[in-house]
């Protein structure tokens, strides 16, 4: 019978050992293609403990690129908390498994297991084309701001600028292949303004998408040109004539030395607002879809560059 009671006391007194053990209870909630939530619980005996979330991938590589262990690193990279709380990880990679770690802290500083859990963001996209759309606004001597937006189908996008001299000289398919390359990946409308641009200077903005099926889609291409000195500088040209002025959404465009060229239309922010090849000396462009206003008309010819205002008064 003593034997038995004791047997008792010591299972009692390990099991009770066991519950003071410093731990933390991880409860994932809320996952989106690129978030992901939980919430963290601590035990009475724990006094503060460390998050962090990574793919196992990566958790194992900067742990054997460091030569520590990897409660090691989320002591190190790791969010201190002090209580309950919950957390709200961003920019995550779409259909990706990630791992939630938790470093307990018990009295005296002493860290305890960490506590694990798995958590996978919603795979992005469809099993559709792939498709994206590329604008450009604020057009400025050494800056332009593109916006690339996929549409539901595509799982990620990458996006690009290249001068079109350099395209050209390597081909469209090189380009596409040097944007397809890029290690940035994108998962949502992309707006970036490029900065340092060449002033005077034609280029390609490229996107591409692909799938959730890892397949790729239609590229997109859009060429613009950057301006010689701000648009508040220029104000005349004798490349081309304009007329009639004001115009009511219609009006001719005469080459004055040149039967070729690209017509671009700016407002007032710089920001394009139609383009136009022109293959003629004489050419009648429509524009009345425009609101009222005044805009720059500029053309860039074999022969130079110049700038005209324009208004439009229906």
């Amino acid at each position: 019978m003593k034997t038995i009671l004791t047997l008792f006391a010591i299972i009692a007194f390990s099991a009770s050992s066991f519950a003071q053990t410093p731990a933390v209870t991880i409860t994932t909630g809320t996952l989106t293609t690129t978030t992901v939530q939980a919430s963290f619980a601590k035990n009475t005996t724990c006094n503060s403990y460390y998050i962090l979330m990574s793919t196992a991938a990566e958790m194992a590589q900067f742990a054997t690129m460091f030569g520590v262990p990897e409660d090691s690193l989320v002591k190190q990279w790791g969010i201190h908390c002090y209580a309950d709380t919950s957390y709200t990880w961003t920019a995550m990679t779409p259909g990706t498994e990630y791992t939630i770690y938790a470093l307990p802290v018990g009295a005296g500083n002493v860290f305890y297991p960490m506590q694990t859990e798995l958590a996978t963001t919603l795979q992005n996209g469809g099993t559709g084309l792939s498709t994206v759309t590329v604008e450009v606004f604020d057009i400025t001597s050494t800056e332009a701001r593109v916006v690339v937006t996929p549409n539901a189908e595509t799982a990620v996008f990458y996006d690009g600028l290249i001068e079109k001299a350099y395209a050209d000289s390597i081909g469209m398919d090189s380009c596409i292949a040097i944007v397809k390359a890029s290690p940035y990946p994108l998962y949502s409308t992309d707006n970036w303004t490029w900065m340092s641009l060449t002033p005077n200077t034609t280029y390609y903005a490229i996107g591409i998408g692909k799938n959730a099926n890892d397949i790729w889609g239609d590229s997109t291409v859009i060429e613009f040109t950057t301006l010689t000195n701000g648009l508040s500088e220029i104000n005349s040209s004798n490349l081309f004539s304009v007329y009639p002025m004001p115009c009511n959404g219609k009006f001719n465009v005469d080459l004055n030395a040149a039967t070729a060229g690209q017509m671009q239309l700016f407002d007032l922010n710089g920001r394009m607002v139609y383009s136009e090849i022109i293959t003629g000396a004489h050419t009648e462009i429509n524009v009345s879809a425009l609101n009222d206003g005044c805009y720059f008309i500029r053309i860039i010819s074999e022969n130079g560059v110049g700038s005209q205002k324009l208004i439009i008064k229906k």
